[in-house]
């Protein structure tokens, strides 16, 4: 962020998108470097804020939530207190060039209020004529998404080419004055209109388009939702391997050993390393097969958001990626899924300090799935820091068929093992995974 009246500029950009900071109405800023998006922090005043963003922009892209966030414990649907925008993304390449598409949203049927080049195409914003609070009521949130799905269809239908599905209102834009850091070299990304225009809500009413229907929804991939059928599209256009969206489409785990760690950490490095985002990797997640393990009740967001982090992490040592964007060798599929599973590992062990236990009573300790406890422990023993003993107990286990329960407990080499270095750990952790193999897949 350089010079004073750019500096200006953005203040009063934050001043227009949060008129009502304090306690219950936060500024959230993100920042991504690389691969990785990192909170940076929740903020009562625009000045804060805005030194934050200063302080940031030279080393990594700098993101702020356009809603205003009621605490400091998320940046979720139900963590927001009011917008005081609606917004739409226009991206570049959905255009025959940026002129274009820059045209496109300041000649709108209804002109946008503001207009920030975000690098590689244009953020456009409607300004509400007061604080639209959301009061956690899906239908007041329902409302504003589908003006903002307006929006995005009138201008799609310029481009003629899908836009990015920015309506949701959690979003993530760039903050003006900083830098896009993804295009090389960095561009800055800058306000290019500011004008007096502010509308009330019943005026953009008139834009509003409701959710698409399953049947609407299913051109092209099938009985989805219409934002992970996009998410998908986009990620197509960018150049994903079609490994990767076989992987996607089907969920096959084969490939892996029947491993869905390791299928999902190699979709997860198809789309990051073709620029796809963690909130489309979400919405792919959320409708398509390969988004079985993420969907199930237990941990689901935290096992995702972990993989996405483990995969940028080893994105950022090898900036390129893996030829055709979605082919892991073995050796990186087995790094990233040892790091998804230290953690496990030693919350295993934590639950194992307080005395043997068996099955049943390491899913009440772990609050795990049942396939989980089993996974875990069975590495555990290839590791050789859990052992197995059996007794006969007074009635059988639930799920044993009548045999005598597992109880496990923590070998004699499980303090030597705690002891040693983190890597150490983690490329033990990495030998002792099943091999993943491969198989034939049909046409």
């Amino acid at each position: 962020m350089a010079g004073n009246q750019q500096r200006e500029d953005t203040r009063q950009f934050l001043e227009a998108v949060f008129p009502v900071l304090g306690k219950g109405n936060l500024i959230e800023l993100r920042v991504r470097r690389k691969w990785r998006m990192v909170r940076l922090g929740f903020f009562a005043r625009v000045k804060d804020a805005l030194q934050a963003a200063v302080e940031n922009a030279p080393a990594a892209d700098v993101h702020f939530g356009v809603g205003a966030r009621r605490h400091t414990r998320g940046g979720t649907k139900e963590d927001l207190s009011y917008i005081r925008a609606v917004w739409a993304d226009v991206d570049a390449k959905c255009f025959a060039d940026k002129g274009e598409a820059l045209a496109a949203a300041s000649h709108f049927a209804v002109p946008p209020s503001i207009i920030v080049d975000s690098g590689g195409g244009f953020h456009a914003y409607w300004l509400l004529d007061e604080p639209f609070f959301l009061h956690q009521d899906r239908g007041r949130m329902d409302l504003v998404e589908g003006i903002m799905r307006g929006i995005r269809q009138g201008l799609q239908a310029q481009g003629g080419r899908p836009l990015d599905s920015a309506w949701n209102v959690d979003r993530l834009l760039r903050i003006p004055g900083t830098l896009n850091h993804k295009l090389t070299p960095s561009r800055p990304v800058e306000i290019v209109e500011f004008g007096p225009a502010v509308y009330r809500l019943t005026e953009l009413e008139p834009l509003h388009q409701a959710r698409p229907s399953a049947r609407e929804a299913a051109v092209e991939f099938g009985d989805r939702s219409a934002s992970g059928q996009e998410a998908l599209h986009c990620a197509v256009e960018l150049g994903v391997s079609r490994r990767t969206v076989h992987l996607i489409r089907t969920g096959n785990a084969l490939a892996y050993g029947g491993d869905r760690s390791a299928r999902d950490a190699a979709v997860v490095t198809g789309l990051l390393a073709k620029g796809v985002g963690p909130d489309d990797i979400r919405a792919i997640f959320d409708v398509f097969p390969v988004g079985d393990k993420y969907r199930e009740p237990t941990n689901g967001e935290r096992y995702l958001a972990l993989t996405i982090h483990n995969v940028g992490r080893y994105l950022e040592a090898n900036p390129v990626g893996p030829r055709g964007g979605g082919s892991l060798p073995e050796q990186v599929v087995r790094e990233i899924v040892a790091r998804a599973a230290l953690p496990r590992v030693t919350r295993l062990l934590a639950a194992l300090d307080s005395g043997p236990a068996t099955a049943g009573q390491l899913l009440g300790r772990l609050g795990w799935a049942r396939n989980t406890v089993a996974r875990y422990v069975g590495l555990g023993q290839r590791l050789g820091i859990v052992e197995v003993a059996r007794e006969t107990p007074r009635r059988p286990e639930r799920g044993t068929r009548g045999r005598p329960p597992g109880v496990y407990r923590l070998s004699s080499s499980a303090p030597a093992w705690r002891a040693q270095p983190w890597l150490f750990r983690l490329s033990l952790i990495g030998r002792a995974l099943r091999p993943t193999g491969t198989t034939r897949q049909g046409r």
